[in-house]
């Protein structure tokens, strides 16, 4: 209890795989710790999810999911869903800006 825990899952497929990185790590800036996990994994879009109280959300001072562009990704949609009195759910989906889009290939 009160520890910070990192936690890494990996499924593999043929045609595609997904990866997941999930922390408990406050702190005001997640930026570098996002371009540490994109250097490791190298996808070609991602999804970042935060979960908090509103009051700990607005602390973050480098928020990814309000980011308009990260590294070489840029960010195509973003959402804010609360529930529970304060708490909420931002989620953004950013791809990189070398992808080709899904039908365009």
């Amino acid at each position: 209890e009160g520890q910070t825990f990192y936690t890494i899952h990996v499924t593999p497929e043929e045609a595609f795989s997904y990866a997941s990185f999930e922390t408990n790590l406050e702190c005001a800036d997640y930026t570098e710790l996002l371009n540490k996990v994109l250097h490791v994994f190298r996808p070609e879009r991602f999804v970042v999810t935060l979960f908090g109280d509103e009051s700990a959300l607005v602390d973050i001072e480098q928020c990814p999911t309000q980011l308009q562009s990260l590294r070489s990704f840029k960010r195509e949609t973003q959402s804010t869903t609360c529930f529970r009195d304060e708490y909420a759910c931002r989620m953004a989906v950013y791809s990189s800006e070398k992808a080709v889009p899904p039908g365009n290939d």
